[in-house]
């Protein structure tokens, strides 16, 4: 089994042509990005204005506050990219989910490429974005709390497809082994510490699925 390489546009698209002419998808955009390099509580709405050049009251018409503006951006931005569609890996196996794994984090760790001035965002600047609107935003960690049991339902279900299939072993409940890819996911996603390695990224994330599926191959 080999989880292939493919032309990655989960996330992409949402990044291609914004202008300031789609102002207010400018702005979300950059914002995203300011919060991703410096941090939720480091962005200021001068910061905003230096990297969109517009004013304050033009940032005010789109969103009525700061707070506004940054639960927006994360939105789409942040839950958005990493939600997984439970409709689209309905009926998926193991080596499917893998690989619609691979072109999201593909996706997703491309945002930036075309973006000046993200030489310091690794794909660690996500989790810790994450944990910071989570404290500040109730809405984000609700829906980041759906997003992971979205995504413990895509993979139980790829599980269990696998194990009616024979491809896998029972060794553990299908939940566990669920969990485990999930965990091994996490962990290869912490680890990204290094700036400019997305393709190692993507490399060391494809590796760790697949050698930890042949383990269970039957």
């Amino acid at each position: 089994m080999y989880i292939s390489k493919q032309r990655y546009t989960f996330v992409e698209q949402s990044f291609n042509n914004v202008t300031k002419q789609d102002s207010k998808e400018y702005i979300l955009e950059k914002t995203f990005f300011l919060l991703l390099t410096k941090g939720y509580n480091a962005v200021s709405i001068t910061d905003i204005q230096a990297e969109t050049g517009m004013s304050r009251g033009l940032l005010y018409h789109y969103f009525g506050s700061k707070e506004e503006l940054f639960k927006a951006a994360g939105e789409v931005y942040l839950v958005s990219s990493f939600l997984i569609n439970t409709d689209e890996t309905k009926g998926y196996d193991l080596i499917g989910m893998m690989q619609y794994i691979i072109e999201k984090y593909t996706a997703i760790s491309r945002q930036w490429r075309n973006y000046a001035g993200t030489g310091k965002i690794t794909m660690a600047n996500y989790d810790f974005l994450f944990y910071q609107m989570m404290r500040k935003e109730k809405e984000i960690e609700k829906k980041y709390f759906h997003m992971r049991r979205e995504e413990e339902k895509a993979w139980t279900d790829a599980v269990n497809k696998s194990l009616s299939k024979g491809e896998i072993r029972p060794l553990l409940p299908a939940e566990k082994i669920a969990a485990h890819f999930i965990l091994l996911l996490d962990g290869v996603w912490m680890q990204s510490t290094e700036t400019n390695s997305i393709s190692r990224y993507i490399r060391h994330t494809r590796q760790v699925l697949q050698d930890y599926y042949y383990l269970l191959k039957a």
